[in-house]
C-alpha cells in the first residue's frame, strides 16, 4: 500500500547517495517528483533546504518526511482511526487512552497511527472540528416559514446524537481547553455562536406562538439551556459509580432536563404536543 510504498522509497534514498528513487516506483501518485537546483534554476538550495529538500552536490533528492505520504491514505482508513478514537476515548476518558489503545481499536499499528496523528491532541483537534461542524448544520432556525414543534423534536434528536457521539468532549472538556490554548479559542468562538444560533431559534418559536417569553427571558433560558446541555456529562461522571459506562438512555435524560426548563414558556396551542416530547425524553 502507499504507506509501504513511501517507507521503500527512504530505505532506498537512505542507501544510495548516487541517484534518486524515481516517480515511477509511486504511479499512479505523478505529482511526487524529484528538485534539484539544476532543474529548478530560479529555486536557490537555501529555498530547497527550508523545503526539506537536501540539494548536497546537487543530486536529486525527495522529501523523506512520511506525512505527504500519510496525507494520502484513503478517507476511510482516517476515519477509521477517528472512530476507534472515539471508542476509547468514550470508554476511558481522555487521559486514560494511550496512542496504544486507539491503535489497537483501529487495527493500524501504533507507527501508521502516529504518521497520521502525532499525539492524542491532534486527534482530539479533528474530532473537536467534527463535531463543530455537525453542531451547527442543525442548529439554525427555519428559513421562510414558521417554527413548529416537528422542528423541536428535530432539534432535541439531533443534540441527543451529537452529545452520545461526542460525549469524551465533554467528559474532559475542562482539561482539554487548558491544556490546549488553540482548541480553548476554537471552543469559545464555537460556544458563542451556538448561543446565537440557539437564541434565534427560540425566538423563531415565540413568533410562531409555541413560546412565550421576552427577549431578556430568551437570553436567559440560552444560556441556561447550554449549560445544562454542556455540563450533563460531566454530572453524570461525578455522581455515578461506574462513570465509563455511560448509556445513551443517561444521555437522553439530559434532554428532558432542557425540555422541562422550557416547560413554563409553553403556550396552551402547543401545550399538547410538546407534552408528548416531554413523556417521549423522559427516562427515570
Amino acid at each position: 500500500d502507499l504507506l509501504i510504498r513511501s517507507k521503500q522509497l527512504v530505505t532506498a534514498y537512505a542507501a544510495s547517495d548516487r541517484s534518486c528513487v524515481t516517480p515511477t516506483m509511486f504511479a499512479p501518485h505523478s505529482e511526487i517528483t524529484c528538485v534539484t537546483p539544476s532543474s529548478c534554476p530560479g529555486l536557490s538550495s537555501s529555498a530547497i533546504v527550508s523545503r526539506q529538500l537536501r540539494p548536497s552536490r546537487c543530486k536529486p533528492r525527495v522529501m523523506t518526511r512520511l506525512k505527504m505520504f500519510t496525507s494520502m491514505l484513503p478517507p476511510e482508513i482516517r476515519q477509521q482511526m477517528l472512530d476507534a478514537a472515539i471508542k476509547v476515548f468514550s470508554r476511558n476518558g481522555f487521559y486514560e487512552t494511550s496512542m496504544d489503545a486507539v491503535a489497537r481499536e483501529a487495527g493500524v499499528s501504533k507507527g501508521g497511527l502516529i504518521h497520521h496523528f502525532p499525539n492524542k491532541q491532534a486527534i482530539i483537534a479533528v474530532l473537536f472540528g467534527e463535531y463543530e461542524t455537525l453542531v451547527l448544520s442543525f442548529l439554525r432556525a427555519p428559513e421562510g416559514r414558521l417554527a413548529t414543534v416537528a422542528d423541536k423534536h428535530f432539534y432535541l434528536q439531533q443534540l441527543l446524537d451529537a452529545m452520545w457521539r461526542y460525549r469524551f468532549l465533554y467528559r474532559d472538556i475542562e482539561h482539554l481547553l487548558h491544556s490546549d490554548s488553540e482548541l480553548a479559542s476554537r471552543y469559545r468562538l464555537f460556544s458563542q455562536n451556538c448561543l446565537e444560533q440557539a437564541q434565534l431559534i427560540y425566538a423563531s418559536f415565540v413568533e410562531a406562538g409555541i413560546l412565550n417569553m421576552t427577549p431578556l427571558q430568551i437570553e436567559s433560558l440560552t444560556l441556561n439551556a447550554w449549560i445544562i446541555l454542556t455540563s450533563w456529562v460531566g454530572f453524570l461522571c461525578t455522581t455515578r459509580e461506574n462513570s465509563d459506562q455511560l448509556s445513551e438512555q443517561a444521555i437522553k435524560r439530559g434532554v428532558y432536563q432542557l425540555l422541562v426548563l422550557e416547560a413554563g414558556f409553553v403556550t396552551d396551542q402547543a401545550r399538547e404536543a410538546v407534552d408528548e416530547l416531554i413523556k417521549e425524553y423522559y427516562v427515570p
